[in-house]
């Protein structure tokens, strides 16, 4: 069981987390600051750049990731990952759903009260 559970701690320690550099609106994969050099690596090309800043950390915004297709930077607490929708398709879809429910409900009953 202790395999088990360090293979799986293991697999997932290796699960990707970008970050939102907000002045840019980049996904950066990894950035660290020396000697009043704010460095950062983009995660659409890989690149390292580089600014002079003193206040970078009220700009990044962590858990993001980088989406290839749309080359969007994308919140994951938005993303519903069973699934692979985001929140707002979701809720539509959940309200359809209970909408149809409403139906089907009103129109038994009323099939029900009618036979009465």
């Amino acid at each position: 069981m202790k395999k088990i559970l360090l293979l799986l701690f293991l697999f997932l320690s290796f699960s990707h987390a970008d970050f939102l550099y907000g002045k840019n609106d980049h996904c950066i994969n990894d950035y660290y600051y020396k000697s009043g050099t704010f460095y950062f690596k983009r995660s659409d090309n890989n690149k390292w750049y580089y600014t002079s800043m003193n206040n970078y950390q009220k700009y990044i915004y962590p858990n993001f990731y980088y989406d290839k297709n749309s080359s969007k930077c994308i919140d994951k607490s938005l993303q519903i990952p069973q699934i692979g929708l985001d929140y707002s398709t979701y809720m539509f879809l959940l309200s359809l759903t209970g909408l149809l429910g409403g139906f089907a409900f009103l129109f038994s009953f009323l099939n029900i009260m009618s036979m009465r």
